[in-house]
């Protein structure tokens, strides 16, 4: 996360650069490019952005990687990996309640769609509540920040008709790159439409509140809760 913000950051020291001054400099970074960053790719693809979701520029963008086998390989091994998409869309499967012989709480959820709708609420609730979520998101828009900062710099820099390094369209390629496609946690930005008003949320049972909670009152939660209490015991008597 925090490489990600740096990334954004080193975006204002070179906009302090005169185009001039950045052609000069560019000039230094030839023949390399970002589009053959093994180490963007590697992060892109380990966080979950799919092959196919990838803007094409006539080729698959591991082609640029062909003379260096080590490098490929470590491309291939990083998109057959679970990504950490996979990962949270995994955890996410297993929330008690989704399941139709239990809870089922989409029924339930949409019965209180139906019920907000007949009551013609003009609107819904609209904010976000990031909780576990909150780095993922905020991975996702720094790095989309990242995108945009970079993509008004080449546009200012180079203009808008200049070839990238890395031979691509440079401008019109970078800036096909902000589109939702690239958005790895588009699913959790989107959720924000399926929020209804508290009085239409399905009501909870006891079970499934038990088994969501994050109090002392699960067993898994209790047993750590009496282990920090033993650590504390423990401390108190060493000092």
């Amino acid at each position: 996360m925090l490489s990600v913000q740096i990334l954004v950051d080193q975006v204002s020291i070179l906009e302090t650069m005169s185009p001039l001054d950045f052609m000069q400099f560019r000039d230094y970074l030839t023949p390399a490019s970002g589009f053959q960053s093994l180490q963007f790719r590697l992060m892109e693809n380990k966080l979950g952005l799919k092959s196919e979701h990838r803007v094409r520029y006539n080729q698959h963008y591991s082609n640029v990687f062909h003379s260096n086998s080590e490098h490929l390989v470590a491309l291939e091994l990083s998109e057959q990996e679970p990504s950490l998409l996979n990962l949270v869309e995994k955890w996410l499967e297993r929330t008690p309640g989704l399941e139709k012989d239990g809870f089922d709480f989409w029924t339930k959820y949409q019965r209180g769609v139906q019920q907000m709708l007949d009551k013609r609420k003009d609107s819904a609730l609209v904010r976000t509540d990031p909780y576990k979520f909150k780095l993922n998101f905020h991975t996702d828009c720094c790095t989309a920040k990242w995108r945009h900062n970079h993509v008004l710099m080449v546009q200012r820099m180079i203009g808008s008709q200049h070839l990238g390094t890395g031979g691509t369209s440079g401008y019109q390629y970078l800036r096909s790159t902000l589109s939702d496609r690239y958005k790895i946690f588009l699913d959790l930005f989107n959720v924000s439409s399926f929020l209804l008003p508290k009085q239409y949320i399905p009501v909870l049972s006891g079970t499934l509140k038990s088994q969501l909670s994050a109090t002392p009152h699960h067993p898994r939660n209790r047993e750590h809760a009496d282990s920090k209490k033993n650590c504390v015991k423990h401390l108190n008597g060493n000092l």
